[in-house]
């Protein structure tokens, strides 16, 4: 089993009360974002939510956006609407998933509400291979020593859908640093991947092409 965090918003102090323990949450964005985390049960004691700065009040919570452990098991499809003898799609489904619904977010994310099928019909030239990145601060071809991403492929033919589809934490944090770096926010060439073995959604416009 595998767990993914699908995001919810908190709507009053009993609902994010009554999240299970393992939830984050976050408010705002950049500098002046807020995150909580929902602490387990230790014996008897509940912990409630933490952050940095101690225990936090539910009532504050209002309004601020969960992301909601829930445990899936991954299956590869071939048969999906409008996808067949298409790349196959690798998907988590989860319980609550509806049956005949659109695939969810690999890695996260609530269902997609429709399939949109794949934008990148062939495999990324450099899909399976590790590619240096342009750290910020960094010049093209500089000496600088660049980090390495491990690509696996386009999002959209590992999502299934185009990358901004979805609501997971990956596509929620590429367009937060799409944002700050004046990255494209909205066309489909965008990486699926891992950077020091954490998932990662990467632009075509932030690898070190020059270093290949």
């Amino acid at each position: 089993m595998t767990t993914i965090y699908v995001p919810t918003p908190i709507t009053s102090a009993e609902q994010a009360a009554a999240l299970p323990s393992g939830t984050l949450a976050y408010a705002g964005t950049g500098s002046s974002m807020l995150t909580a985390a929902r602490l387990p049960l230790v014996g008897d004691r509940d912990y409630g939510w933490q952050d940095f700065a101690g225990p936090r009040a539910n009532p504050a919570m209002v309004g601020w956006t969960a992301l909601a452990p829930v445990e899936a098991e991954e299956e590869t499809r071939t048969d999906l609407p409008g996808r067949r003898g298409v790349h196959p799609v690798r998907r988590l489904v989860t319980r609550w998933e509806p049956q005949g619904a659109a695939p969810a977010e690999n890695d996260g994310g609530a269902a997609l509400a429709e399939s949109s099928g794949v934008v990148h019909p062939d495999p990324h030239p450099y899909a399976g291979q590790v590619v240096p990145l342009l750290m910020k601060g960094a010049v093209v071809g500089g000496d600088r020593p660049a980090a390495m991403f491990a690509v696996e492929d386009w999002a959209d033919r590992v999502f299934g859908a185009p990358w901004n589809h979805g609501s997971s934490p990956r596509a929620w944090l590429f367009r937060l640093r799409a944002h700050q770096l004046g990255l494209p926010e909205t066309d489909d060439n965008v990486l699926y991947g891992r950077l020091a073995g954490i998932p990662l959604l990467i632009h075509t416009q932030e690898i070190d092409w020059s270093r290949l």
